[in-house]
């Protein structure tokens, strides 16, 4: 499975510039063939073709009631020789001119058969041409230049668009490859511990069979040891059962790797727009004491996208902890929005994010405002501040402060 989503991306992008290079190309050369084309010259050819389909369309005819004529005459020549039932005319002079005149018949009407076909696949090649020829001219009058130019224009333009494009998703694949090659590192050996796990298991339930149908004491010591010496135990059945606590384990821990690439991948490849932050919230920690704006400032830093910030404040900023938007802004820096709500704040964060691509960082399971499209696609994320860092799984952040 791929859970890189950027590589998808790559190889959809440059398969589509390579398919507009080569449009383009004909374009290009669907221009130059029509700067050049000479219309004159190839309307004489049209004319000259005409002239000789009507040519040999006639020399088909005249050789098909030829062949009629000569099939008629060979039919006529051979029921006149036939034997009959008169003995005088089977060896009789008048029978072998028969005969002589029927083979010369024949001989006429295959090199006129022959001829015939020869005509018609001379006919047929030039009918093709002429096919290409008057596909040739409509062709030069359908051109339109104009559409031609803005298809020209479209796919330049798309061109330079995934060109800019690619380096920077080329950049963001390696970086995820270089995020995912330790899980995919461990994917790789819980598969194979597995798939130990399970050889293990198989080669102990052939030695169990074996222990089972023994006929002595003397053929089950062998089973045990052989059984010992390939499995490092004597005893096939407790082989199995480690060998099954040895799958099971692995099979949770490709389970958890699996769900951890999925959330990698999933984080990747978010479009986020829009993050609106409820300030207060992050100002404090679990137990609800205010720790000030450092894990604000701690998020702001360390976040890697171009996405729109939002940090929205309940009164109790201002009220409580003494601090205006203007404070607040000074310490973010720059390329945020910072909004201190008159009241409570829940429904206004939640309301800045309405759309598919905006997103809400809190630890509020805002349970009143279920119908609000935030709560109800699960788009909230939520953050843990632990020993003075912040950690936002699905960001991708995990910031110390002071």
């Amino acid at each position: 499975m791929e859970y890189n989503p950027y590589r998808l991306e790559l190889e959809k992008l440059t398969g589509e510039v390579e398919r507009a290079r080569s449009a383009l190309d004909q374009v290009s050369k669907d221009c130059q063939r029509y700067s050049q084309y000479d219309l004159a010259g190839v309307q004489s050819k049209a004319e000259a073709v005409r002239q000789v389909l009507t040519r040999r369309s006639a020399k088909v005819a005249d050789l098909t009631r030829r062949v009629q004529g000569a099939n008629a005459t060979i039919i006529d020549l051979s029921k006149r020789s036939s034997i009959g039932i008169n003995p005088l005319f089977w060896f009789s002079d008048e029978r072998k001119r028969l005969l002589q005149r029927r083979e010369e018949a024949v001989r006429v009407g295959a090199e006129l058969i022959q001829e015939m076909e020869d005509a018609k696949l001379s006919l047929q090649k030039a009918q093709e041409f002429s096919e290409q020829v008057n596909d040739s001219v409509a062709w030069y009058s359908a051109f339109d230049h104009t559409a031609n130019d803005i298809s020209k224009q479209t796919l330049e333009s798309r061109i330079v668009e995934i060109g800019a494009a690619l380096p920077a998703l080329r950049e963001k694949s390696a970086a995820l490859d270089l995020e995912l090659a330790p899980l995919l590192l461990d994917l790789n050996v819980q598969n194979s511990r597995r798939t130990a796990a399970e050889s293990r298991m198989a080669l102990a339930e052939r030695y169990n069979r074996r222990l089972n149908s023994a006929a002595n004491s003397y053929e089950k010591r062998i089973v045990h040891e052989e059984c010992r010496a390939e499995l490092g135990s004597g005893s096939p059945s407790q082989v199995i059962e480690r060998s099954r606590r040895d799958r099971e384990a692995a099979e949770r821990s490709i389970a958890k790797i699996k769900k951890h690439l999925g959330q990698v991948a999933q984080r990747q490849s978010r479009r986020i727009d829009r993050l609106v932050f409820d300030g207060n919230n992050l100002c404090h920690d679990k137990e609800g004491v205010f720790i000030g704006l450092g894990p604000l400032k701690a998020i702001v830093c360390a976040l890697q996208t171009e996405a729109k910030k939002i940090f929205v404040f309940d009164e109790s900023i201002r009220t409580r902890h003494r601090l205006n938007g203007q404070q607040i802004r000074e310490v973010l820096g720059p390329g945020v929005t910072v909004h201190i709500v008159n009241g409570a704040a829940d429904e206004i964060v939640l309301n800045l994010a309405p759309d598919s691509h905006d997103y809400v960082v809190s630890n509020d399971r805002f349970v009143e405002y279920r119908s609000k499209a935030a709560v109800k696609k699960g788009r909230i994320f939520q953050h843990e501040i632990v020993e003075n860092r912040v950690i936002i799984k699905d960001l991708g952040v995990s910031a110390s402060f002071g």
